[in-house]
């Protein structure tokens, strides 16, 4: 990777569904990606490729998040590489579909700390590291504003990456700008189950304003202009992308 001179993007999760829709996008707008993945190799050596496409440089790490060496072992890896840092993208997430019936501690502290825990200590370990300018990205959810009786963790930490968000831009402000964009039905892997049900899908549809869900390219069109000098008055912010159907009540 051709360190030093193109700035790079640091994205969790940044192989498949959302993250790589990101960085394929911001490959195309001349950025090197550092890319973080948690098991699919042939996954990842694809999406390798596609970047290197784009005339862009990538550069891969196999890392559970949750554990701290992986994570710090990620991170001094970066530091002793010289990597130039235009941003950090926190997309890693994972959702577990229980009830306060069906919870169990165990999945409740691995949601809490891949969603809520990780990203925190990610702009812990890189800030110093981002540009004067750069950006903080978190990817968060309209389940972290609208409640539902299922995916109790998954809620609870991405109502607090929200919160969290506005704590960082504080605390980074002049030097970098943190914001959160918080998404809703979006096709991804997590939502196949949702969106390849014919009548759960097109009940989504009709619920949603805009009429139809969101792909992947939506956020990742979100996270350019956020990145860029267009948005260099923006922080702390949480832009909702849900295509008005947060606006229905009792969703």
């Amino acid at each position: 990777m051709n360190n030093g001179k193109n700035p790079s993007i640091l994205i969790t999760g940044g192989t498949r569904g959302i993250g790589r829709a990101i960085a394929l996008k911001l490959a195309e707008n001349g950025y090197d990606i550092i890319a973080v993945y948690r098991n699919n190799d042939i996954e990842a050596s694809d999406f390798s490729s596609k970047i290197k496409e784009t005339g862009r440089n990538c550069k891969l790490y196999k890392a559970d998040l949750t554990i701290e060496e992986e994570r710090v072992n990620i991170i001094n890896d970066i530091k002793q590489s010289n990597y130039k840092l235009k941003a950090l993208i926190n997309n890693a997430g994972l959702y577990r579909s229980e009830t306060l019936d069906s919870l169990n501690l165990k999945d409740w502290e691995r949601v809490i700390r891949l969603n809520q825990t990780v990203p925190v200590l990610m702009a812990k370990d890189t800030h110093s590291l981002i540009e004067d300018g750069g950006s903080i990205i978190n990817i968060g959810s309209m389940r972290g504003i609208i409640s539902s009786v299922e995916g109790l963790s998954y809620q609870a930490s991405k109502a607090a990456l929200i919160h969290l968000t506005k704590s960082l831009a504080k605390s980074l402000a002049p030097k970098i700008r943190v914001n959160c964009i918080i998404s809703g039905f979006i096709k991804t892997d997590m939502t196949s189950p949702l969106y390849s049900d014919e009548t759960i899908s097109s009940a989504i549809e009709s619920i949603t304003p805009l009429g139809r869900w969101g792909e992947p390219e939506d956020i990742a069109e979100a996270v350019n202009f956020l990145i860029s000098e267009k948005a260099s008055f923006i922080t702390g912010q949480g832009i909702i992308i849900d295509g008005g159907i947060g606006l229905i009540k009792n969703m």
